[in-house]
């Protein structure tokens, strides 16, 4: 019987369990590693090796909880500090790994390693008027481009 690795990522903030596909990765998101025996995965018409998608199912629905208890601090407008976030992190991997262990198998489906993947905030600059002036200009150069995107509608 073969024994494959599956990454997967949960999506820290949108809440989303998806295969990792080695792209590059937006806001916090743990990446997590199964081992599995088969019939637990299967591979993609590319090749790639999958969860089944009850089990991914499973695995949302067991991380969401932790999910929600989290996303306050890891949203990007939240008024906790980086150092406080980053303390906080290692309680969140405990309580995601207690739910994923929850719908893993002994034997045939087993986390193998959880790591930080994508923007998790580490520092936070005090305001100066030089990131004041930053922060304007990106955000009207942000306006100009979804003013320009709708342009095409």
């Amino acid at each position: 019987m073969k024994i494959e690795q599956v990454p997967i990522t949960i999506d820290m903030d949108g809440g989303d369990v998806e295969v990792y596909d080695n792209s590059i990765t937006i806001g916090p998101h743990v990446l997590v590693h199964v081992v599995a025996k088969a019939p637990h995965w299967s591979e993609t018409v590319d090749g790639d090796v999958q969860l089944r998608r009850k089990k991914m199912r499973e695995i949302k629905q067991a991380v969401a909880p932790i999910i929600e208890q989290n996303r306050h601090w890891l949203d990007v407008d939240t008024s906790q500090s980086p150092e406080a976030i980053l303390k906080a992190v290692p309680e969140m991997i405990q309580k995601l790994t207690g739910a994923l262990n929850t719908v893993m198998i002994p034997g045939e489906l087993e986390i193998d390693s959880i790591g930080l993947i994508g923007s998790w905030p580490a520092y936070g600059a005090e305001p100066t008027a030089l990131l004041d002036q930053y922060h304007q200009q990106h955000a009207l150069h942000l306006a100009e481009r979804l003013s320009d995107l709708n342009l095409g509608e």
